[in-house]
């Protein structure tokens, strides 16, 4: 992996997304991303090759979906009844996605909370169809033990709160 300043933000289209910083220096805040994730964001699309500009479109397309299909599955929690607390999204590569869900650790241990794992095994089914494609969910309750600075540094750079910042 590459630090790379994180200066353009096309790729996140929606204000409800966060960028989480793995640190802040002298430079501004500092992002972990690969070259090809680094070439979008510092926005130097003209200036890659051709096929750098087709990895870059397919990684466009597929964060966009992965955002899309995260804040689908923190609605239906929330929508069932169960809090939701936030959404912690991780680019693993130009075609892989992990979500991580924080949610009231009561409704995790509930009977009740199986139609949630449901949901997410219904989505996997229905949208990683492809090797063009590949969304993983991950939900785990919120207690003290919880650290948000271990979970940043592991990659999940994006963050979502249902529009609550």
């Amino acid at each position: 992996m590459e630090l790379a300043t994180l200066e353009n933000t096309e790729l996140i289209t929606s204000p409800d997304w966060e960028k989480q910083p793995l640190r802040k220096d002298e430079l501004g805040e500092v992002f972990s991303a690969d070259d090809v994730i680094d070439a979008y964001f510092k926005g130097r699309i003209d200036q890659v090759s051709q096929d750098k500009q087709l990895q870059l479109n397919q990684l466009k397309e597929n964060l966009k979906k992965a955002i899309s299909l995260s804040e689908q599955l923190f609605k239906f929690i929330n929508d069932k009844g169960f809090k939701g607390y936030q959404v912690f999204l991780k680019i693993k590569s130009i075609y892989s996605f992990t979500a991580f869900f924080l949610v009231d650790e009561d409704d995790y241990c509930s009977d009740a909370f199986m139609e949630v794992y449901e949901q997410t095994i219904a989505i996997k089914k229905s949208e990683n169809t492809s090797k063009m494609f590949d969304f993983t969910t991950i939900l785990t309750p919120n207690n003290d033990f919880f650290d948000k600075d271990s979970l940043r540094s592991d990659g999940y750079i994006l963050s979502y709160a249902g529009g609550v910042h």
